[in-house]
């Protein structure tokens, strides 16, 4: 349902431009949930880092696949269709845990652990 309003010299839809403004409102919204995602997850990585070395490498991989990748799984569900940008935050959340996991440095490329990683979920 399209309404014209005339003018003059000028004619707007104001469909539209309720369109464009709540497509914008809604990537700020999922930007932002993504931010506190992302946060959260880091101080996850962050408690898990200090306690490694105190368990098992299999209980330190079910505590991240509990409190980070259920937190990932759960954005890549709501967060479909929105740009690489917003998405980036979460990329380097999954990189870390994979870190944190299969303890390698940051200088070592993750993408073969991630792959492993993915094949146990």
């Amino acid at each position: 349902m399209n309404f014209v309003i005339s003018n003059t010299t000028n004619k707007i839809k104001k469909t539209e431009a309720a369109d464009t403004r709540w497509t914008k409102n809604t990537l700020l919204i999922k930007s932002q949930s993504v931010a506190k995602v992302s946060l959260a997850c880091y101080y996850h990585l962050r408690r898990l880092r200090q306690i490694r070395i105190r368990v098992r490498a299999e209980v330190t991989t079910q505590l991240v696949l509990a409190l980070v990748m259920s937190r990932l799984d759960y954005c890549n569900a709501v967060l479909v269709g929105v740009p690489q940008s917003t998405l980036e935050p979460l990329q380097r959340v999954q990189n870390a845990a994979t870190r944190l996991v299969h303890q390698l440095d940051v200088r070592v490329h993750v993408m073969p652990s991630l792959t492993a990683m993915v094949k146990v979920l």
